[in-house]
């Protein structure tokens, strides 16, 4: 009997200890921080070419995505949520971004993940094209997280991309949720999360509603700060280059020409 009991106490405690970040993720809106898109994207953003934060009613009112990176002995709650972009025909060099969302009390963040990864042409993101893992994050207005330094991603030539974002934290203690806004660009919003969705990105809703605070969501609330990537250079033909090219010409033309007077 007591061997019973032992094994029922250590039941008890494992699925207290799992059952509250799932209860997080249906719940979190009961809990999480006010938040709100009016003041727009944070200055310290240099130069934003791509902005879903902007009046685009980034509050809790449109509803919010987990996106977490669940420390032990969580890990079977992590999952991340993500959203499109497009690059211009010009390309981008990125130097910061931002992304808007909210805290359940008592979170503490330990560090930011960021990604950018391909678009498949519809079944979401793709392979990765860069990773921003253990960065040092900056909390900014309306809970706001921004990471300064993106130089260790490539140039980012023409075409839709994805940008993926999750915070690692104890989520015994604390979650974030990413906030969905009004804008309807490109593809909805998607989440990777295979102890509750399967291991493949699957569009925010009915076929992932676990990680869904809320109501629809659209496009999730971030910016992108970069600059235009500059033009492949045109070789430069060289004054040498092109006076010797006209000698050659002009040597030809004379020997042709001799060879006809006296043919």
């Amino acid at each position: 009997m007591g061997t019973v009991f032992k094994r029922l106490a250590v039941c008890a405690v494992l699925v207290g200890l799992f059952v509250m970040p799932a209860l997080a993720k249906k719940d979190v809106a009961s809990a999480i921080s006010a938040v709100g898109g009016a003041a727009g994207v944070p200055g310290e953003l240099p130069n934003v070419v791509w902005d879903q934060i902007t009046d685009q009613g980034c509050d809790l009112t449109n509803g919010c995505l987990w996106s977490n990176n669940c420390t032990t002995p969580y890990e079977g709650y992590t999952g991340i949520a993500a959203d499109d972009f497009v690059v211009p025909s010009s390309g981008w060099i990125l130097d910061g971004i931002s992304v808007e969302g909210a805290w359940t009390s008592g979170t503490v963040l330990i560090e930011g993940n960021w990604y950018i990864y391909e678009d498949t042409g519809g079944s979401g993101p793709g392979a990765e094209v860069c990773a921003l893992e253990a960065q040092a994050t900056q909390p900014g207005a309306s809970d706001q997280l921004i990471v300064f330094d993106a130089s260790a991603c490539p140039e980012l030539a023409e075409g839709v991309y994805w940008m993926g974002y999750y915070p690692t934290v104890d989520c015994g203690v604390g979650t974030w949720c990413w906030v969905g806004g009004t804008s309807l660009n490109g593809d909805v919003a998607h989440i990777y999360d295979e102890g509750f969705c399967g291991a493949a990105w699957v569009p925010q809703g009915p076929s992932c509603d676990e990680d869904l605070v809320g109501g629809y969501i659209q496009d999730l609330c971030f910016a992108i700060s970069a600059t235009e990537a500059p033009p492949d250079p045109t070789p430069a033909t060289s004054t040498v280059g092109i006076a010797i090219l006209l000698v050659l010409m002009a040597a030809a033309g004379f020997y042709f020409l001799r060879r006809r007077q006296t043919a």
